[in-house]
């Protein structure tokens, strides 16, 4: 699979959270946290896009969400992405839901841990910021 160019920037869609668990930092605020970068139960990597092909907007609208129902988008410049991460280009299925979609996986040899979910979060931005939902 391709590599994304370190020049690219991509985005990924943050959850809302709920009472107790902020999932963008300070509150409302200005990064994703690192829960919501951790990888799921048999997940290889986190799912994102390139900005330069999906907008924030057309990221959310995909499954049919947007800041008015707490979602969030956030960004980072793949250059930025820690060093024991890659960012590859990987078809959605179907294909056309997200033609940008891709991947942010441990290169091989290594491991997605807390400590990479930390350091990817620091490094986020956020770009369209959920409606505070009480």
């Amino acid at each position: 699979m391709d590599e994304v160019d370190g020049e690219e920037y991509i985005i990924r869609r943050i959850p809302p959270g709920r009472p107790g668990q902020d999932t963008v930092l300070p509150p409302h605020g200005e990064r994703a946290t690192s829960a919501t970068l951790m990888l799921r139960v048999n997940e290889i990597g986190l799912s994102c896009s390139r900005k330069l092909i999906t907008s924030p907007e057309q990221l959310l609208a995909q499954i049919g969400k947007s800041t008015e129902d707490g979602w969030s988008v956030c960004t980072w410049k793949v250059s930025d992405i820690p060093d024991d991460l890659q960012v590859v280009v990987t078809p959605s299925e179907p294909p056309e839901l997200d033609p940008g979609h891709c991947v942010i996986r441990p290169k091989p040899g290594k491991s997605f841990t807390k400590k990479l979910a930390s350091k990817l979060a620091k490094k986020s931005t956020i770009v369209l910021r959920g409606d505070i939902i009480e």
